[in-house]
Order: structure tokens, then sequence, then C-alpha cells
């Protein structure tokens, strides 16, 4: 069994904001849109735990632990496994099994401040992330507006569609940089084997060449389905720039793959 999501996610202004939250939500729109423009070219380690439980009450029980090194530059986001539970492997990450995801590194990011999807906002409360506060907005697209696929597939069945969506985003009010979003598809039918789809991704500044910036540090993906749940629990780390002289042999990728068994 393979499921695939894919993240379109894009942003207009229009359920009235006060002017305050307004001006918070616009120049964070405003940073998030020239994100990726502005990361160097760099390798980082991407460490992937993954769980599996049957029943909502039962415990998560851990299925296996990926390494990867994950390279950023001009071409996009490219991946090359490097170990699986700790031991050395040649098997490329698009021949693993299980429950997958890409696209981390601004590109959900950026997508979520796009206009095209006419993105309905709200302002929801203060709170603290990381002993910082936060601003958090509430965020709904409709399914005519937005490009969340998902799909899975089965030996005897593939299902695929695109489906409204709807989360959170979470803004340091003091630097206008989104540290946390959430994301969840609306609207999965019933007869369908999953019935929901869910991540959080979460933002830090990291070292890279000696400048600071907003890198995705932690990612939590979560499918359920009718016979199983699954948990991707990621952690990016060890982030350095990418040098003329790295060797590694990177995947060629897109950013929308997320493929769980």
């Amino acid at each position: 069994m393979t499921i695939m999501r894919t993240f379109f996610l894009c942003v207009l202004l229009v359920i009235p904001l006060s002017a305050q939250d307004a001006a918070v939500l616009e120049k964070a729109t405003e940073l998030a849109l020239q994100y990726t423009a502005k990361l160097p070219n760099f390798i980082c380690t991407e460490t992937i735990n993954r769980f599996m439980k049957r029943k909502q009450a039962d415990p998560w029980k851990a299925q296996d632990k990926l390494t990867l090194s994950v390279a950023f530059s001009e071409k996009g986001e490219q991946y090359k496994l490097q170990a699986i539970n700790d031991t050395p492997t040649t098997k490329a990450f698009q021949k693993v099994g299980g429950y997958k995801s890409k696209g981390e590194f601004g590109s959900l990011l950026r997508r979520i401040f796009q206009k095209e999807s006419a993105t309905h906002f709200k302002w929801e409360r203060l709170e603290t992330l990381n002993g910082n506060p936060v601003q958090v907005y509430s965020y709904k697209i409709a399914k005519d507006r937005s490009k969340y696929t998902v799909t899975m597939s089965s030996l005897v069945k593939t299902y695929r569609d695109t489906f409204a969506m709807q989360g959170f985003i979470y803004i340091d009010p003091r630097s206008f940089q989104v540290m946390r979003f959430t994301v969840e598809a609306v609207g999965i039918p019933a007869d369908w084997p999953i019935s929901a789809t869910s991540s959080i991704v979460e933002y830090a500044f990291a070292d890279i060449g000696g400048q600071q910036f907003l890198m995705p540090v932690t990612v939590e993906g979560k499918v359920v389905m009718k016979d199983k749940q699954t948990r991707n629990l990621i952690q990016f780390s060890d982030y350095r720039k990418f040098s003329s002289e790295a060797t590694i042999d990177f995947e060629s990728s897109t950013l929308e793959d997320s493929k769980p068994d």
C-alpha cells in the first residue's frame, strides 16, 4: 500500500483581520515568499524514526530508522539514503517502503503564502513556542483552490483526489518569521482506506557557514488508515554549506512525494 501527498499551499487575505494582525501576516508573507531565494546551498542530515500502531489506544511501535543526507541548491531538494537502522545501505530512498516525505526546506512554507489559493486566515490566539511568544493564525483553503493531493495505491486499486486543507501558522511577532505550521486534509471520503493525514513542521535558526538561517528542525507526520496509523518523527541536524567538492550521489527528487505502506 502506497500513499502520496502533494503539498501546494497558497494565501490571500480574505477574512477581515485587525490592522495589527493583518500587518504581522503581511510581513510574514513577504519573508516566506523570499525564503528559499535567500537560502545558501547546504547539506544536512535527516533522521526519520517511523512508528506504527493498530488501534488508537495502542502505544506507538518503532518500525525503523532512516538516515539521509539532504542537499539544497538551485536544483531544489535532493536526497541520499545513507543508512537503515544505523546500517549503511546503497538502497535508493525511493525504493524504501512505508511513509516518507519530502519538501520541508521552504517549498511548503513558500506555497503556504502564494496568493492563488485564496486562503482564509483567522487570528486565533497568543501562545508560547519554545519559550518565545508567537501569534497563531488558523487557515483554510477550499477544495477548488487547493492542490493538496492524496494518492494511495495498493495491489488492487489506486485512490487519488485533491482535498480542501486547513491548519495553523505560528508567527514570531518580532521577526515576523513563521516558526511552525500544521496542515491536514479536509473531506477525505468515508469509503477511502485513509481517514486523516496531518503534518507539523517546526523551524529554528541554524548556523550555516557562519550565518544564521531559519531552517526546519523537526517534522511530525501522521496518516490514519482503517487498520492502522503511521507516524514519522523527523529531525534535521548538522547543517553545513554545500561545496563543489561534495561527492555524494544524490537522487533527483520532487518535493511532493510522501509514501506509507
